[in-house]
């Protein structure tokens, strides 16, 4: 193995090197938008020239083809030595890549298209229809991204330029060999390889891929009690998610990167692509160490961090074998705090505790001192961890950016100190962003209102509901399926993977709750909890799911489970979302014989009880599929036509609420639900007893109202309807439910 030649690391600046690579391409999108037939490095020369750039950057974009080029060798390495043909696509959409994926057994779905267009507050779906893109198209969404650039280009810096980049050219196609690679992607992943190229101290061997991911996070969020639970516990969360940009944001910025290097990151893991260098060894142990030091003394070790990294040569980077890297960090997270059992430093991780004096009302952790906050009316001690996440759930909801500064994190407003770091939260202007500014991307609807505010909102009982939802087989999906793609560079495309669910869960979910009373307590990687009133929660599950599977093309192997639970307001948060979770993995249970996905939710779920006759478990199986005969759209289709057919609107109350108004007596619907008692315990149904229901209910009803009674009459009589007529009329009964809940 040959040292790296010392030449091509002194002969350039790292930072313009990094600046070239994310602008090497750039003549593509101009020379699309303009029609022109010279080359693209020499169209993108010009045109940065132009723009004031140093001699050094656009000579650096100008000779990226030589072969000698660095920027050369890293595309050569990302697309296995591919010649490609850029003249033949320039006016082909952007084929979805969540549309290309399949297991090596099953057929291809068929293909979805990205509209060219820009990033914004408006969910982009990809279309099943393949429309050539126009000149037009490419020429205005052009004349958009020079006017910003101009906000940024007389101190241009790698930050801002990837988001500029990622706004304008993640729906641009590369080249038509990668027809599910966006320009953006591209770049992205070409200035990663070439700051590795010219960082590594080996020359055959030169990348690290790097995992992590902090344990226990399930504990550390949902473990607290019902005191401020709702800001306290969108605080823990977000808190996770600022400890990940923190670590990410320390690891680049020691080694020179930008955040192209970073590959994925949500939901407390991240992946890195870095340089295989001794002093990325040495920096990664040194910081490893000093967070897992920080969690071990400030939460008594009930979070870990797990760091494991691997060695990529040229060779195996376009498909690399990543098992090995994935059993050592799940070896490591086995053995936590492993580095501190060694060399005399147990008793950092086994020694006494000295004696407090109070205890933390939230979550419970004795505490030297107690801080005396106000929640409601009412004053409770806090330790400094839970008052500090107690701050960040109340601000979450409207601030602008989040900055770390010598006292620590702190929020727009709050920020005091020289800040050496700041993340803007969900803008995609770049008129606000200064050198260095990152973006963080946040699903934080909801928050400003109480649950007891939530459930006076709600429809009928006066009840908040919990919904957490996970994507189904996400290992498979980001390893095994892909892998099932012809031709396909495997981390350029874990990472397009992790971007698209980015905006899904950390900016797109926002939109999606909007004009509902609810409040989003965590969503990141591929997972949600969120909070609200009953009825509002119960329609969202359903408009999620809906818009997960548009925004995944309608794949058949990419679906997404949850569960639903329903309480009073005042029933703890963390006890909500376990019972949620329950739900929930009941769902992701839900597979049949052969079946390989779940696709399933638990509605109106109840904790197992047990039998006083048994003592045994009592399990409810209120999981079924979304679609299908038996399944959770045919339970909102008939709750719906339920409605229409048996319950009349009565307007708002307070402006805001919905009350609805039976036409027939309430009694029967709990005659109808000993029906469906009695099927359940015997197995039986009782044909005379539900004719004789029927029949009542038909006597009830007004003459003009017995045409829409029909309807329901008729899908009362299917065969399958009896084994989801429970949670139907659960739903039912709440909707006219007069009276608050013990309220």
């Amino acid at each position: 193995m040959s040292e790296l030649p010392e030449a091509r690391i002194s002969t350039r600046n790292l930072q313009e090197y990094i600046l070239a690579s994310l602008l090497h391409d750039i003549g593509r999108f101009r020379q699309r938008a303009i029609a022109s037939e010279d080359n693209h490095f020499d169209i993108a020369a010009d045109w940065l020239a132009n723009h004031g750039l140093a001699n050094t950057i656009t000579e650096l974009v100008k000779q990226h083809h030589q072969l000698d080029s660095v920027i050369y060798e890293a595309e050569q390495l990302l697309y296995d030595d591919k010649n490609i043909d850029e003249e033949s696509l320039y006016y082909q959409p952007l084929t979805a890549l969540f549309s290309r994926i399949t297991d090596r057994d099953g057929e291809a779905p068929p293909a979805y298209y990205h509209p060219l267009t820009k990033l914004c507050d408006t969910p982009q779906y990809p279309r099943l229809e393949k429309n050539d893109l126009a000149l037009a198209a490419y020429d205005n969404l052009w004349q958009e991204f020079e006017q910003e650039f101009k906000l940024i280009n007389e101190d241009l810096d790698a930050e801002r330029l990837l988001i500029l980049l990622e706004k304008y050219t993640c729906s641009v196609p590369d080249c038509a060999e990668y027809p599910d690679v966006s320009l953006f992607d591209h770049t992205k992943m070409t200035t990663a390889l070439v700051s590795c190229l010219l960082l590594a101290d080996n020359e055959a061997e030169p990348f690290l891929l790097v995992l992590g991911d902090f344990s226990g996070v399930q504990k550390f969020v949902y473990t607290i009690s019902s005191k401020g639970a709702l800001k306290t516990l969108r605080g823990r969360s977000f808190f996770l998610e600022l400890l990940t940009e923190h670590l990410v944001y320390d690891l680049l910025t020691g080694l020179g990167l930008s955040s192209a290097n970073l590959l994925w990151s949500g939901g407390a893991r991240f992946s890195l692509l870095l340089p295989n260098s001794s002093r990325t060894s040495e920096l990664l142990d040194k910081v490893c160490r000093q967070v897992n030091r920080y969690l071990l003394r400030e939460h008594d070790g009930k979070l870990y961090l797990a760091l494991a990294w691997q060695v990529i040569d040229k060779a195996g980077f376009y498909e690399p074998q990543t098992r090995p890297v994935i059993d050592e960090l799940g070896r490591k997270k086995r053995r936590k705090f492993e580095q501190f059992l060694r060399n005399d430093h147990f008793t950092d991780v086994l020694g006494p505790q000295q004696p407090t004096r109070e205890e933390c009302q939230v979550c419970h952790k004795d505490t030297d001192r107690a801080w005396q906050r106000k929640i409601g009316e009412t004053d409770v001690q806090l330790c400094a961890f839970c008052s500090a996440c107690l701050t960040l759930g109340q601000k979450l909801p409207s601030a602008r950016f989040v900055s770390r500064g010598p006292r620590g994190l702190t929020f727009a407003g709050l920020q005091y100190g020289i800040e050496d770091a700041r993340w803007l939260i969900n803008d995609w202007d770049l008129g606000h962003y200064g050198p260095g500014d990152r973006q963080l991307l946040l699903a934080r609807y909801g928050g400003e209102q109480d649950f007891m505010d939530m459930a006076k909102a709600a429809a009928g009982a006066n009840d908040i509901g919990g919904l957490r939802m996970d994507v189904d087989s996400l290992g498979d999906l980001f390893d095994t399926w892909l892998r099932a793609i012809p031709a396909k560079p495997l981390l350029l495309y874990q990472s397009i993977l992790s971007r698209e669910l980015k905006y899904f869960f950390g900016y797109y979910l926002n939109s999606i709750c909007m004009d509902k009373d609810v409040a989003i307590v965590y969503a990141s990687g591929d997972d949600l909890f969120i909070a609200g009133a009953w009825n509002d929660i119960a329609e969202l599950a359903f408009e999620i799911r809906a818009a997960f599977k548009e925004f995944t093309c309608h794949n058949p192997l990419v679906n997404i489970s949850g569960g639903f639970v329903v309480q009073h307001p005042k029933y703890p948060l963390y006890h909500l979302a376990e019972a949620a979770h329950e739900a929930e993995q009941l769902a992701k249970e839900n597979t049949g014989q052969n079946e390989k996905t779940k696709d399933s939710v638990a509605l109106f779920y109840k904790s197992p009880v047990f039998a006083p006759d048994t003592g045994q478990q009592q399990r409810p199986k209120y999981a079924v599929k979304w679609d299908g005969a038996i399944s959770a759209n045919a339970i909102r289709t008939l709750k719906d036509t339920a409605v229409a057919a048996l319950m009349k609107t009565n307007g708002t109350i307070d402006g805001q609420r919905k009350e609805y108004e039976l036409k027939v007596p309430r009694g029967l619907f709990f005659k109808l639900g000993e029906v469906v008692e009695k099927k359940r315990l015997t197995g039986q149904l009782y044909l005379p007893q539900l004719s004789y229901v029927l029949t009542r209910f038909e006597q009830a009803l007004q003459e003009e109202d017995k045409s829409g009674w029909q309807q329901f009459k008729k899908q009362l009589l299917r065969a399958e309807t009896i084994h989801y007529l429970a949670p139907v009329l659960t739903w039912l009964e709440m909707l006219t439910r007069k009276e608050s809940s013990d309220a």
